[in-house]
């Protein structure tokens, strides 16, 4: 998949879920139409598109089937990124960044748990409790990069991949 960010597609979620009201309403078609409408207001048209478009069950699906295609698609994304983060948290000698790394894990792991309650939640129709998760995701990916700040001189290896 072309995903270059789970933070990105977090976002993605929560703006979907801010515009329902507005595409429930509006006389756009699902698929297709849907995956436009709700790519145009956000800041990676390409990556917005590309993302659901390569499930092919976007282009039949309706609202709640594109929510659930980009919360899948986070899941499937931040999983990666955990893994990457606990490799370079064996791999790195400097103490601080193993740490960093250790605690984005840690971050990443619970973002995953936090992005696949909500697609519980928005199988149950909870959708405040959807907002809910995809906000504390976003915070554990913030949390992540800020771990690295805390130190002047350090940066992160997967900086690119929790921000665009």
């Amino acid at each position: 998949m072309s995903c270059r960010n789970s933070y990105f597609l977090l976002l993605l979620a929560l703006f979907i879920i801010s515009q329902a009201h507005t595409m429930l309403a509006s006389d756009t078609e699902a698929g297709l139409g849907y995956i436009q409408f709700t790519c145009k207001n956000t800041s990676e048209y390409d990556l917005c598109v590309s993302t659901l478009q390569s499930d092919p069950t976007s282009m039949t699906a309706d609202l709640k089937g594109l929510l659930t295609n980009v919360l899948r698609a986070t899941t499937a994304y931040g999983a990666d990124v955990a893994t990457k983060v606990t490799e370079l948290s064996k791999t790195d000698q400097d103490p601080f960044l193993m740490q960093c790394y250790t605690d984005c894990s840690e971050r990443y792991i619970d973002a995953v748990d936090q992005i696949d309650d909500s697609v519980a939640a928005l199988d149950s129709k909870g959708f405040d409790d959807v907002v809910a998760w995809v906000n504390a995701a976003i915070a554990d990916v913030q949390t992540c990069e800020a771990g690295f700040l805390q130190k002047p001189g350090y940066t992160s290896a997967i900086k690119d991949q929790n921000y665009i």
